[in-house]
């Protein structure tokens, strides 16, 4: 019966995302790949020579369409749109071959993302009803519904770190191996940047959960040097290893066509040394600003102030409820829970990417814990006023019995 609602409620949430994407962003269930997009590909600036007719200017979408389908046709990887690991363009390439769209990889990983956010929200509070809440803010959400519309990475590698946080808190006997293997594919979807915080934010968290927190370096000392700690580290370089594993294989038929003659390690430097010079903010915490107030400086034209078109209030409104609920938990008990950690997450990452150039999509990383730490405030915070009117109104009746 407890697995037949969990199941109900979650096909509520999924009706939601369903309703909200149709009537925003309807153009997901009848696009159609057009051909002609792999001529203009050649002529984009995703093109690092001089192309054969007039530059063109494609959309980050398109892109990534056309490198998925020329993967598909025998391009390398590490020559068309090198920028970004090929996993999830591989996977829009088969959409098109297939179906003739690649949004319907989106639509997937969309219904992938509400479901395990209901899991999420389940494993640490326990309660149907939060999990309820924080998957269906999520599946309203219009970054969702607009991600869907779009062959953007970030939906596809939300998804996988998503999974990867629930590995990390519900942690089996071979717990490395698993979390290795999403974590791989995680770091496989897009550049791996946003992997590598989510594996030193989930190790110290590792580290600390559930222990009294002393300030003084005894107790750090102490905590670091137990047996606990040393499986830990070598389980997270099991991780890390089997992960790199992943990684390298969505390389594979480009290492096969070079007959070995592919480094990876030095491609992937190639790669950090195009991001350092291409995804640096001229404005610190640009991203902070964006998420809280939707607006953004452009660093092209005449650098107008713009507002991000999925920016919702809730975005401000369930960030600083979820960091100060955290803040508050962690302060009165001085231990890092599941919850804690879940709270005190998305406002981590947001100074993580504090020196990035802005973009709304890299927020869809975080709302899956944005809103379950929203949900428990929301919950924890009407029933605490609802106790206190029942309280109230006993209080009431007492006196006029009194009275009388």
């Amino acid at each position: 019966m407890k697995y037949f609602r969990g199941y109900l409620l979650v096909i509520v949430s999924l009706f939601v995302y369903i309703i909200s994407v149709y009537f925003r962003h309807s153009r997901l269930f009848h696009y159609q790949f057009q051909p002609t997009l792999i001529h203009r590909y050649f002529l984009s600036q995703d093109i690092p020579y001089e192309p054969n007719g007039k530059r063109l200017f494609l959309s980050d979408g398109e892109i990534h369409q056309a490198a998925g389908y020329l993967y598909w046709h025998g391009e390398s990887p590490a020559e068309i749109n090198f920028q970004h690991p090929p996993l999830i363009k591989y996977l829009f390439g088969i959409s098109i071959i297939l179906l003739k769209n690649p949004l319907w990889v989106q639509f997937v990983f969309a219904l992938v993302m509400i479901t395990a956010t209901f899991a999420l929200a389940k494993i640490v509070t326990r309660s149907f009803l939060i999990a309820l809440l924080a998957s269906t803010f999520l599946a309203a959400d219009p970054l969702l519904t607009t991600l869907s519309n779009i062959a953007l990475l970030d939906l596809g590698q939300a998804t996988f770190l998503l999974f990867y946080v629930i590995l990390t808190i519900k942690k089996t006997k071979a717990w490395w191996v698993t979390s290795g293997l999403v974590l791989g594919l995680a770091a496989a979807s897009k550049f791996w940047a946003g992997s590598l915080f989510f594996i030193f934010i989930t190790l110290i968290f590792s580290f600390v959960k559930n222990k009294k927190l002393g300030l003084h370096f005894a107790a750090f000392k102490t905590l670091i040097s137990s047996k606990s700690a040393s499986q830990l580290i070598k389980g997270y370089f099991y991780q890390v290893v089997i992960a790199g594993v992943v990684f390298s294989l969505v390389y594979l038929p480009t290492i096969v066509v070079s007959r070995g003659r592919f480094n990876l390690l030095f491609f992937e430097l190639k790669t950090v040394k195009y991001w350092f010079c291409h995804s640096i903010s001229v404005v610190p915490f640009a991203s902070l600003a964006m998420f809280f107030i939707g607006k953004f400086r452009a660093w092209w034209g005449s650098q107008s102030i713009l507002m991000t078109p999925s920016w919702w209030l809730f975005w401000p409104l369930s960030l600083t409820t979820s960091s100060i609920f955290g803040l508050v938990k962690i302060i009165k008990t001085r231990r890092v829970t599941n919850l804690v950690f879940i709270s005190l997450l998305p406002i981590s990452y947001l100074f993580y990417i504090a020196i990035q150039a802005p973009f709304e999509r890299y927020f869809i990383i975080i709302l899956p814990f944005v809103y379950i730490g929203f949900a428990v405030a929301v919950v924890k915070g009407a029933h605490r006023l609802y106790l206190d009117l029942i309280n109230h109104h006993m209080s009431l009746v007492k006196k006029l019995r009194v009275a009388k």
